[in-house]
């Protein structure tokens, strides 16, 4: 809490995230209600998680007359998950991190399909790069962001001055004062990390499938919406980006916060699901 004074503790050389942004709001939440008020503050969270996710899933839908109904099925997926239950209930930096991560997405698709482009794109970068500043395993994400928002917006008429001026450049900046201001402590934080426990691929796999099998039940369901009715890039992008922090852990052999980090995944199989399933519905009363 504020009574302690942890800044003299060089936080940032041991948690995944810069000391100034989630420990305050935990403090504050705390002094006002004790550990469960920090465990509210994530549940606060997690409840505008599946707000934008229904949102999300509304905007990238096809089928317009069933855009609710995919908003509501890709909402009921990522809250019912039993990963996003467990993590919004923790009084840790994930559930924030992983909020602002979907608004910022959100934010990007806004900035796509609206008229206030510069606001919407400078609003993303703000909400990327403060979802990178609570837990820096978003960074995983932000190249692939860059790269689909780049060629979305060289796609799109009079997009990519805005998209350039209002979100590559406040991100790209706002990236490098924390890298440059934290190195010393962030080389520190990657070593203490690259000494933790490793283990099996195997392992690996188990957990992240006990926290995500359901999930992906409803994935094959939606996949075969999305492709019968011939979205495939949106499958294939939203596949991969489901993928990303499987892949990471597989990789470093890493099983640590894996049960956490599982929600990431959540996050894109459900818009598949839920978007897909919509699809599905609308094929059959069209065909029958």
């Amino acid at each position: 809490t504020f009574q302690k004074d942890f800044w003299s503790y060089n936080a940032s050389a041991w948690m995944g995230g810069s000391p100034f942004f989630y420990p305050p709001m935990s403090a504050l939440a705390y002094i006002s209600g004790g550990i469960v008020g920090s465990r509210f503050l994530n549940v606060i969270f997690g409840v505008l998680a599946v707000e934008v996710i229904f949102h999300l899933a509304y905007a990238i839908s096809k089928a317009s007359k069933y855009q609710f109904l995919a908003g509501i099925l890709a909402a009921a997926i990522l809250g019912g998950a039993t990963t996003s239950l467990y993590i919004s209930r923790l009084a840790t930096y994930d559930m924030p991190s992983f909020y602002f991560l979907i608004l910022g997405i959100f934010l990007l698709v806004l900035a796509e399909q609206g008229q206030k482009t510069g606001k919407w794109y400078f609003l993303a970068a703000t909400f990327l790069l403060l979802s990178f500043l609570i837990k820096i395993i978003v960074l995983l994400f932000l190249p692939f962001i860059f790269i689909y928002s780049f060629f979305r917006a060289r796609n799109l008429a009079g997009r990519l001055f805005f998209w350039k001026r209002y979100f590559l450049w406040p991100l790209v900046a706002g990236l490098a004062i924390y890298l440059l201001t934290t190195k010393d402590s962030l080389i520190s934080f990657f070593i203490l990390q690259a000494g933790r426990e490793k283990v099996s691929l195997l392992e690996v796999w188990q957990t992240y499938w006990d926290n995500s099998q359901l999930t992906w039940g409803l994935w094959f369901l939606g996949s075969i919406g999305l492709l019968i009715s011939k979205q495939w890039k949106k499958w294939a992008i939203l596949t991969f980006a489901s993928l990303i922090i499987l892949l990471v852990h597989l990789v470093t052999f890493r099983q640590v916060s894996l049960d956490k980090h599982v929600f990431l995944s959540v996050i894109f199989l459900s818009l598949v699901a839920g978007v897909g399933m919509a699809e599905l519905i609308n094929f059959f009363i069209r065909k029958f």
